[in-house]
């Protein structure tokens, strides 16, 4: 998979400012498979994670997509294991290869 321009926005120093690298996008929110990026509940967050050149883990999180949030980097899977809920882990590992994607059949839709 080839490399993007991850841009995360946070706040520095008072304003709004795009963090970027060079990674790959592992949960971006936007997936077709339900909805990864989003932890319902208290609060309602969006969750990213990217996988950077250098193999290290940038998680983003903020409430508003459009609002700042902020960024955590992990050195290593087991790092981030603990911050992170299980069902968007679990997607950023199918995504990254860690895990097997589930296989299921296909057949047409009678419409």
């Amino acid at each position: 998979m080839p490399d993007d321009v991850i841009k995360l926005l946070v706040n520095d120093g008072g304003r709004a400012v795009w963090k970027t690298f060079q990674g790959r996008w592992l949960v971006s929110g936007s997936e077709t498979m339900g909805t990864p990026g989003i932890l319902p509940g208290k609060g309602m967050f969006l969750w990213k994670v990217a996988e950077s050149k250098g193999n290290k883990l940038a998680v983003w999180r903020a409430k508003d997509p459009d609002e700042p949030g902020e960024i955590t980097i992990y050195d290593s899977w087991s790092a981030m294991r603990p911050d992170v809920p299980e069902h968007i882990f679990t997607y950023a590992q199918r995504t990254g290869g860690i895990l097997e994607r589930p296989q299921y059949p296909e057949e047409p839709l009678k419409i």
